[in-house]
């Protein structure tokens, strides 16, 4: 186990009296998939504050170390240690931070606002995240199958978005409460970001979150907080993105053609948004042609995120934009109508 996890301990309980101590950097215990962590890295950032990532791995089970677990007993991420102050959960670290760290405040003056806003955080903090929380969706694979674990995950992105969509309706402009980011912005964006990256939900039924979800790329605090800009992010996660640059669709021989141009890069884009412009057309089988000129055949739609990665992985080992933003792609697409 790193020694992290005894730094961070010896950071709450040692040297009280030190005052250079609570003058250090705050540091958060976080998981670079974790949407809770991500809330607060959002805030981190909004508020200007220093802080030093300690990274906790889920997948390899760092959260139930006993000396992780001596920082919070439910094995959870994200953990805040500020001085002699450790906080666990986002919520609480989140209000924690808004009455010590005042600079950019996460909670509107108007009240009404404000409840907004602490409703629609806790949509997504007890009807959405709890139930595609790591151990819940490796529960029902385990005890049932995985087409139900993705069936279980769909249903509940889906209900707590439509609450989220009539929640917000009268109150949205630019962000979610209005013309001024606040608390529900910070738990909308990682879990609109997680439904479109990592389950490949699509967006277009969902219009007032997509265009939350537009405006957040354009807010540097959002997207330095992201998952793929965190230290612990994979590499290939980090290092292979794709962009659509254009396009054009025709018909030959009853089967409607998309030509997307691709480009690699290390900034953060939506893969979905390739998926999305095949899903326009319709179901059917999806054909990709290499910059080489090899085809693959993929299979079916459904699978389009699957497929998507095969493709990464045959072009990085063509060398063609590995790690460069200048190597490009033409990717022909066959949806029948």
């Amino acid at each position: 186990m790193p020694n992290h996890f005894f730094h961070c301990l010896l950071a709450v309980v040692g040297e009280e009296g030190d005052e250079k101590t609570h003058k250090q950097k705050l540091k958060l215990s976080s998981y670079w998939r974790s949407s809770c962590s991500c809330r607060v890295r959002i805030a981190l950032n909004l508020k200007g504050l220093k802080y030093e990532c300690i990274p906790v791995n889920l997948l390899k089970g760092e959260q139930f170390s006993p000396e992780f677990t001596e920082l919070n007993p439910i094995g959870y991420v994200p953990v805040l240690v500020d001085g002699d102050v450790l906080v666990c959960d986002s919520f609480a670290i989140l209000m924690y931070l808004e009455e010590k760290y005042p600079e950019h405040p996460l909670l509107p003056s108007n009240l009404n606002k404000r409840a907004i806003n602490y409703q629609a955080a806790n949509v997504v903090s007890s009807s959405i995240q709890p139930l595609l929380n790591l151990a819940v969706l490796k529960y029902i694979e385990e005890k049932v199958n995985a087409d139900e674990k993705l069936s279980s995950l769909t249903c509940h992105i889906t209900k707590g978005f439509q609450a989220l969509e009539k929640l917000l309706k009268d109150h949205a402009e630019r962000y979610a409460t209005g013309d001024e980011v606040f608390l529900a912005d910070l738990f909308l964006a990682p879990q609109i970001h997680g439904a479109i990256k990592r389950f490949n939900i699509d967006m277009v039924q969902f219009p007032l979150l997509s265009r939350q979800n537009d405006a957040y790329s354009e807010l540097p605090p959002f997207q330095d907080a992201m998952p793929e800009k965190q230290p612990d992010a994979p590499p290939s996660v980090v290092n292979q993105k794709v962009r659509v640059k254009g396009g054009q669709s025709l018909n030959i021989n009853g089967m409607k053609s998309i030509t997307l141009r691709i480009d690699w890069c290390k900034q953060e884009e939506s893969v979905a948004a390739i998926a999305n412009c095949v899903l326009k057309v319709g179901m059917g089988l999806v054909y990709a042609a290499s910059p080489s000129g090899s085809s693959t055949v993929t299979g079916a739609l459904f699978l389009f995120g699957d497929f998507i990665q095969s493709v990464l992985v045959s072009v990085r080992d063509k060398k063609v934009g590995q790690n460069e933003g200048s190597g490009e792609g033409l990717f022909l697409c066959n949806c029948k109508q």
